[in-house]
């Protein structure tokens, strides 16, 4: 969805740099594009691989991505779904750790809990959780069951003690109202 938002379906990216032979440094940059965010670029995916996995478990993504960490302060790799494909536990071996985005009313607890436990094997640290599709009203559904402990509840589940949520926690509470 990131390509379509941003303009850049079908532009070639990270597959092309990936079975390039030329150096990183040197083909990266004429792929990556700047967009109307002042200090954000992309680098867009390139085109569908049949294999992808495979590709990212090769010895380039990591060139490429401490060239990309060379050149920017920040490095925001963006995967499929977590429980669809294994794109995400790969590079996750390979980043400071993952931030999961969940929309509440389709991603429930269990499966986030699975998704964290998922890179938890790999050694791969769940930094935190955003969640997005959130109606205004939605915290009185939802409270703050995906985060800070006092519990979930959805209509069609019975809240699961919160200590089962570790890795979903933040290092300090964000106020989601100022986040938003």
């Amino acid at each position: 969805g990131m390509t379509t938002l941003m303009q850049l379906k079908g532009r070639p990216g990270v597959a092309d740099v990936l079975q390039s032979e030329a150096p990183i440094g040197e083909i990266a940059p004429q792929f990556v594009h700047a967009t109307v965010l002042d200090g954000l670029d992309v680098l867009p995916a390139g085109p569908r691989q049949p294999n992808p996995a495979e590709l990212l478990s090769g010895p380039r993504f990591g060139e490429l991505l401490a060239w990309a960490e060379s050149c920017y302060d920040q490095v925001l790799v963006d995967c499929p779904p977590v429980l669809a494909v294994s794109d995400a536990q790969v590079v996750g071996r390979l980043v400071d750790g993952a931030i999961l985005v969940v929309q509440p009313e389709k991603n429930h607890r269990r499966l986030v809990v699975r998704a964290c436990e998922s890179f938890k094997a790999t050694g791969s640290p769940v930094l935190g959780v955003v969640a997005n599709g959130l109606s205004p009203d939605a915290g009185s559904e939802y409270g703050y069951g995906y985060g800070y402990g006092y519990g979930y509840g959805h209509d069609s589940e019975e809240p699961e003690p919160a200590d089962e949520t570790i890795c979903l926690y933040p290092s300090e509470p964000i106020n989601h109202r100022k986040a938003a």
